[in-house]
């Protein structure tokens, strides 16, 4: 995979820019830039569509309707070696240094709804940063819909930090209380050959999933449709992530087209620790 120079990156606070972004027509601005001194990761491979045992969907407050607007829905293995990675101080101007720390194997789900009908589709396909602070959700998906599908829109949603494929306690809890069981607790005989290595190397899989998505390696995740242009989306602590995606990994790959990142604090998730909440 080459290293790709095409588009700048969108980073938002703001819900107005939904339309713009998820109706097909991007509307970019230029990044904040930053600097990063580790070598280019390849592009995950994709394997599926998956069969066997049944889909665990993302918790969401409406159900999906995906039939009636003429979608349909895959789920896909991806799978590769990550990279956690360091730096020596958090920026406050966005300029990150980094370097590469550790290296490990990882296999997680993708989850993707996209029109069966090839002449519906934008061209856009918008990767979701799939929630865990609560158990595993998509609330962007949920925002966004009906729109995305009126649009002819692909979405993508990535089981990216490990307590969604392992289990552990969110932060927030479960629904119901207690901790989360993870994909591989709830569905073995479907999800049982998952492996997530850590949330620091969430960064990197997300990173090389959106390289494998321009052009897949392995599965066709799109069948019949084209992508034009792969957008990506968190939302709350998903965001937290993507901002610090978008500062320290983004300017080195242009993984994705555009980033749409909203409803966080000022910050972004650290490089040198393995939580969201670690200092």
């Amino acid at each position: 995979m080459k290293t790709r120079h095409r588009h700048p990156v969108v980073a938002s606070c703001g819900l107005m820019l939904a339309a713009s972004l998820f109706g097909g027509g991007l509307a970019l601005v230029p990044s904040v830039g930053g600097s990063a001194a580790a070598t280019l990761g390849a592009a995950a491979t994709f394997s599926g569509p998956v069969t066997g045992g049944h889909v665990i969907e993302p918790i969401s407050v409406q159900p999906t309707g995906i039939a009636a607007h003429g979608y349909v829905e895959q789920e896909f293995f991806a799978s590769g070696t990550a990279v956690a990675f360091h730096s020596t101080s958090t920026p406050r101007d966005g300029k990150w240094k980094i370097t590469a720390a550790t290296s490990a194997p990882y296999r997680t789900r993708v989850l993707v709804r996209r029109p069966s009908n090839p002449a519906r589709f934008s061209g856009t396909v918008v990767v979701e940063w799939m929630n865990v602070t609560a158990g595993e959700s998509a609330p962007d998906w949920d925002y966004a819909n009906p729109a995305l599908m009126d649009a002819g829109d692909a979405w993508v949603g990535i089981s990216v930090q490990a307590v969604a494929v392992e289990g552990g306690t969110p932060l927030l809890g479960s629904p119901g209380g207690g901790g989360n069981q993870g994909l591989v607790q709830q569905e073995p005989a479907r999800y049982g050959t998952l492996h997530h290595p850590g949330d620091r190397y969430a960064l990197d899989m997300f990173e090389q999933i959106g390289l494998g998505l321009h052009a897949p390696h392995g599965a066709d995740v799109f069948g019949p449709l084209h992508p034009r242009h792969v957008v990506a989306a968190g939302e709350s602590q998903s965001a937290f992530y993507l901002t610090t995606y978008a500062d320290a990994l983004q300017p080195r790959s242009h993984a994705y087209d555009g980033i749409f990142i909203h409803s966080r604090d000022g910050s972004g998730a650290p490089l040198n620790s393995s939580s969201l909440l670690a200092t």
